[in-house]
């Protein structure tokens, strides 16, 4: 597993990483959108954030995160 260091957290999984490196675009582009005067699309962003949250939390998770996970796994008969 990869182990990286955010704020003093360890992240075990990539999938984790890249999830938080999306929350963090998602943010930021939410603010850029704000200056810019299109709170439409700040909320559509962050609607995107708080999905990728929940994919970290475990409360949804997409077919291709399911598939990222279950191949770690080896299932033997």
């Amino acid at each position: 597993p990869t182990r990286e260091r955010v704020d003093g957290a360890a992240l075990l999984r990539e999938r984790h990483h890249e999830a938080l490196s999306r929350v963090a675009d998602e943010a930021e582009g939410s603010l850029r959108d704000l200056a810019a005067g299109s709170s439409e699309l700040a909320a559509a962003r962050l609607g995107e954030a708080l999905r990728q949250i929940g994919e970290l939390l475990g409360e949804s998770a997409g077919e291709d995160v399911l598939d990222r996970i279950f191949s770690e796994f080896c299932i033997g008969k």
